[in-house]
Parts: C-alpha cells; structure tokens; sequence
C-alpha cells in the first residue's frame, strides 16, 4: 500500500495561519488568543499529524515576500528576515511529525546557513539540472500547447518570451506569464515585467548610496542593476556581464549587494559558464530575451533623461526614423538625445567620461523599442561596439570618446578591420556609423555614415 500524507498549504503571513480553513475540516482546535505565528504553525504541523495520523507536507509560497516588500531598505529588511527565521524555526521543530517541506519564493536567502538553523537538510534547488525546467515552458511544451502556430509565429515567441535558463545543462525556457498574456491577447507585449516592475524593482534602493541622484527616485531602479548598466557599458544587456560563481552562493542580498535577485527573478539568465580547476568557476549573465531586454532599457532610458515622458516621445521619434531609413534625420535625433541629458548627470558621474556611458545611452534607446541590438558582436576581425537590425537594414555602430575636436577614427575602425563582412551574406543595405562623442562638449562631434547597397 502506498504511503500516503496530509498536505498543509500556507504563505509566510502570521496572519493566514489561522485563516486556513483546512484544521476545521480536521477537527484541530487552534487558539484565538494566541498570536505568535510560529507557535501557531507549529500547533497546526503537530495537530494535523495526529488528526490523521500521516505525516505532513508543507508548502510555503513565497516565502521571502515580506522581506522583498522592503528589499532596499537596510533598516527594514533585516527586522523582518529575523522575524521570518522565528517563524520558520517552529518547522524544526516540528520535523518528527514532517515529510517534506517545500518553500518558493525570489530570493535565495532560505539554505541552512542562512536561516541560522532555523532549518535543517534544506536543499538549494535554484540552479539545479536535475529541476531546470520547473520554472517555465520548454519548446516541447510550447509546440505541445499551440500546435496551430506557424514557424515566424514561434519564432517571435521565442524572441520575446523564451531565454531563460536556471541551468547551464537545462533548457531555455519560456515565461508562462508572458505565453499565458500572449494567448489571451493575441499581441506580443511584455505581460510579465509589467505585472512584475512594480512589486519587485519598485523600492527605494538608494538608502544609503551618496551623492543620492533625485532620478533614482523617479522609477526607483534597483541600485545593483543600475550601477552594473552604467559602469559596463551595455555589457549587462548584451549577455557580457561575468562573475564569480561564489557571489550566486552568498546570501547578502537582503541590501542589494549581489547579482542573485536578478538572476533568480528573471531579470537576467544564465549564458556561460567558465570552469576552472580550482572550483573559481566564472559566470556570465544577460537579458533573457526582448520582452525584458526592451522593458528595462526603456525604464533605464527614463531614468537617464529624468523625464518620463521625453523618454517616450523619444522613442517614438526613433521608431519613425528606422521605418524611413532617415539617416540625417538619425543624426539630429541622437544629438538632440544627449543634449535632452541632465547637466547633473554628468557632473555627479565620472563614468559620463568613457566610452561606456554613451554606449548605454545609445543601446537603451534602441533596444526599447524591440529591435534586434547586438553588443561588441563579434567578428575575426575584432568586436564591432554596436549592430541593429531594424526595418530591413543593418546598422553598424563605432564609439570613440574624444577630448573635444572630431577626429573620424572611429568608422576608420569599422572600415579598416571589417567589421561588415560577416552581415553582408543578410542580403540587407548596410550602414557604418563612426559616432564620437567630446568629453568637453558632452555631445556628438562627429556622425560619421557610409552605406553599403546589397550586391
């Protein structure tokens, strides 16, 4: 006979322990004067395994909720971590009358070492092989539930909503939110991160950062994110980013310190895995596809021109430009761009210096808008700093930083080393842009275009 147990299903809310309705429905008598969640729980554990005489499973969603509503705030996260750990603790404690125990949530702060003790043989699955695919649609799903959709069809699904993996030897993986909004829509949107922007990225992450940037308040982007954006260039959103796979393990997360929640939210993925013999293993992370990819360069782009609402009809500007090809037009557009930058901007940022802040500029613009955006893609000839495949035509872009007169080295670049050989099998018209900017003037000083015609 197979063995069989009781499932208790609760959220990390003191409050809904009493609320479950399951202990009536088993004759558990619970106290109504007592309020100490963890005395609580451990009561419901111990008294449904003698109401049925199996032992207990226990399912706990979204088990860090409380500390992500306050994620950011130093002052508040680690009071209601400790909180948590109390509560937490009355399952250790219940372990003789428990099968297994099973919580969900965001953040990785809940292995045995970071709950203190508080739990026992806790198993870390977020990066599992063996469960890579729980958290998503795989391709065979996704054939499986829409077996009517044409080939530019899936395509566009994957695109958009595919990308994810939580395992370097597990599949890609769809958002089910996104293929869920997708199917009642019929429209490509980005279903989940605007569902999800306002709950998770939406918290003051500037607590203790100096000097503190008014904009940061404007869409509130996490101080991790922002910083790892603006000081790699537009690596974070070309899949370059790298780190120590040691920083995935630690669980200081609770102020933003490492790359764990965007990673294990979905904001990021996995893309590579550098190994090494002395288990120093390096990964590299990216946007899982253009659905994240476009949502956050746009808010990014917001942020950057402290102006909502500039930021949209910006993009709008660009979007009618790329349509027409108008390449003076382009010219105009992106000046008029940095010159829309606030002058605190540069003088609070010394990063505004380098070559990097102005290419996070240009590849938020355009990969807000969805288009195909490929950073430092590379070639045998070098990495060209920026590709856009947008409306029928390839755009080649090369950034050089100068002290203040043009100089015109950076479509030399593209010429003498190229960098456009490896797109011309496209079939598609092709335009080298060598952009440079002046570090005095804050502005394009040269706009350099030569257009290759298909063959």
């Amino acid at each position: 006979m197979a063995a069989q147990w009781a499932a208790c299903s609760i959220r990390p809310n003191p409050h809904e322990v009493t609320k479950n309705r399951n202990y009536r429905r088993l004759g558990i008598d619970m106290p109504a004067d007592i309020h100490d969640a963890a005395f609580l729980l451990n009561i419901l554990v111990r008294e449904t395994y003698h109401a049925t005489g199996q032992q207990v499973i226990v399912l706990i969603d979204e088990y860090d909720q409380p500390v992500q509503n306050v994620l950011g705030h130093r002052s508040l996260a680690f009071p209601m971590w400790r909180q948590l750990l109390a509560f937490y603790s009355a399952l250790k404690e219940a372990d003789p009358y428990l099968h297994f125990v099973m919580l969900t949530g965001v953040g990785r702060y809940a292995t045995a070492e970071a709950l203190g003790g508080g739990l026992d043989m806790l198993m870390d699955i977020s990066f599992s092989p063996e469960y890579a695919d729980i958290c998503g649609f795989t391709d065979t799903e996704i054939t499986s539930f829409l077996p009517e959709l044409e080939a530019h069809q899936y395509e566009a699904l994957r695109q958009w909503f595919g990308g994810h993996r939580f395992s370097f030897h597990g599949p890609d993986l769809y958002n089910p939110d996104d293929i869920f909004g997708w199917a009642q829509a019929q429209k490509i949107a980005p279903y989940w991160f605007e569902a999800n922007f306002s709950s998770y990225l939406n918290v003051e992450a500037i607590e203790s950062s100096k000097p503190k940037d008014p904009r940061f308040q404007v869409w509130a982007v996490p101080r991790s994110l922002w910083q790892l954006v603006m000081h790699n260039g537009a690596a974070i959103l070309a899949g370059q980013v790298r780190a120590p796979n040691t920083m995935f393990k630690r669980h200081d997360t609770l102020t933003y310190g490492s790359l764990s929640p965007l990673l294990e939210a979905g904001w990021l993925t996995l893309v590579n895995e550098e190994t090494s013999p002395f288990h120093l293993n390096v990964w590299t992370l990216g946007i899982p596809n253009l659905a994240v990819g476009s949502s956050l360069s746009g808010i990014l782009l917001d942020v950057l021109l402290a102006d909502k609402y500039a930021s949209i009809d910006f993009r709008r500007k660009l979007a009618e430009i790329l349509k027409t090809n108008d390449l003076a037009g382009l010219e105009a557009h992106l000046k008029a761009l940095y010159a829309g930058l606030p002058h605190d901007w540069y003088r609070n940022n010394p990063i505004a210096k380098y070559e990097g802040h102005y290419a996070s500029v240009f590849y938020s613009h355009f990969a807000a808008l969805g288009v195909n955006v490929t950073v430092e893609d590379a070639s045998h000839h070098g990495r060209v700093d920026m590709a856009v495949d947008a409306c029928g035509h390839l755009y080649l872009f090369e950034f050089k930083v100068v002290e203040q007169l043009p100089e015109g080295k950076a479509l030399e670049q593209i010429q003498a080393r190229g960098y456009a050989d490896k797109y011309r099998a496209a079939g598609k018209p092709i335009h080298l842009i060598g952009v440079e900017f002046s570090r005095e003037q804050r502005q394009i000083v040269a706009f350099d275009i030569e257009t290759e015609s298909p063959p």
